[in-house]
């Protein structure tokens, strides 16, 4: 349910967050639905497939969100486990296939 998803970040992301997205065209599919996400005031990264991407985003940023389906598939088990203990899970929107749910991660460096 990618609207539910772009509906939820329109309302959470603020000026300066991030947007950090997993592979299989996830971000288009949210920015489909919430355009204005891709007005420039959050910065949105759109494929990040490695561990080594996933942490240059969250290195220095406000706010960060990650963003994905497929939920540990697609990268290397390390990819979860460091994204679990830096991140927190904000939301999981059931998909419409098995391994197909929606979660939505945020890292807040205050």
């Amino acid at each position: 349910n990618w609207k539910a998803a772009a509906r939820y970040l329109t309302r959470v992301c603020e000026p300066g967050d991030t947007l950090v997205f997993g592979a299989n065209a996830v971000w288009s599919c949210i920015v489909y639905y919430a355009p204005e996400l891709a007005d420039g005031a959050v910065e949105i990264i759109p494929y990040c497939n490695s561990l080594k991407e996933l942490k240059s985003a969250a290195a220095s940023k406000r706010k960060v969100w990650f963003v994905t389906a497929y939920y540990g598939l697609y990268r290397p088990p390390l990819f979860f486990d460091w994204l679990q203990r830096n991140f927190r899970k904000s939301l999981k929107i059931p998909g419409n296939e098995p391994d197909n749910d929606i979660h939505i991660f945020v890292r807040e460096n205050y």
